[in-house]
């Protein structure tokens, strides 16, 4: 359920929930196979070929998909921009309940499915802010968090494990969480690397978070532009400014 203004935000532009899953549907097959046709929605979401042809339609209309009956669908550039915010929002949120809360993975991709269109910007960063977190300082955290899954519902809350009555663990060395920044801007072409921290203005971060630019996201740079790079990040491919490369923290 989707309540307030996150509601009428969603829908302000005619962009309901059941067409921002049909979006994602597209884009995520798109992917994998090049091409979509109707019936493979149909098979990918389990619902009917008549419900299908309607919102395809309605996607057409609002300028996000190219679509002739019978015949292949295909995003449009603004389609494209905004499947992948909605699918960075799906990645992130499925993330977090497979890595961080340990669940199994098609119980994450359920939640994520039901929580990635309420999700708010500030909420994304956050969440975001929270896994650069994770893996730039892990040190002290994931200790206590080791504990917790090793503990949690093995003993009555009055109890404490085994675990837990360990000393606490030494304090990381000096330096570990302030490792010598490197940017995207500084890797050599055809290295592969992984994105640790996105920096730069609120404007520019919440613009490369929603382009699908993440943490622990697979990122190699194909070849550096007069403005720019040209970079493949898990997958896909996409063009970044200089200033964008600069605010993009690897590891």
């Amino acid at each position: 359920m989707i309540c307030g203004n996150r509601k009428k935000s969603i829908e302000a532009n005619g962009l309901t929930q059941a067409l921002e899953d049909y979006l994602l549907t597209i884009y995520q097959f798109a992917q994998s196979h090049g091409f979509v046709r109707v019936k493979d929605i149909v098979r990918a979401r389990n619902v009917k070929a008549g419900s299908v042809s309607p919102a395809m339609r309605r996607l057409s209309e609002l300028g996000l998909v190219e679509y002739v009956q019978r015949e292949y669908i295909k995003l449009t550039e603004t389609g494209e921009t905004e499947a992948r915010k909605i699918f960075s929002r799906h990645e992130l949120l499925s993330r977090f309940f497979h890595e961080i809360l340990k669940m199994e993975h098609e119980g994450s991709e359920e939640e994520a499915c039901a929580m990635e269109h309420s999700l708010s910007e500030t909420a994304m960063d956050r969440l975001v802010s929270f896994f650069e977190f994770l893996h730039v300082c892990p040190h002290s955290f994931l200790t206590y968090w080791e504990r917790y899954q090793t503990c949690r519902g093995s003993h009555p809350l009055d109890h404490q494990c085994e675990r837990c009555s360990d000393a606490d663990p030494p304090r990381a060395q000096s330096g570990c969480c302030n490792p010598q920044p490197r940017t995207l801007a500084g890797l050599t072409p055809g290295s592969p690397s992984r994105i640790i921290k996105i920096g730069g203005t609120p404007e520019m971060r919440r613009s490369l978070l929603d382009r699908g630019i993440l943490p622990e996201s697979e990122v190699e740079i194909d070849h550096f532009l007069s403005d720019g790079a040209l970079v493949h990040l898990d997958g896909f491919v996409c063009k970044l400014t200089l200033p964008e490369c600069e605010a993009i923290f690897v590891a």
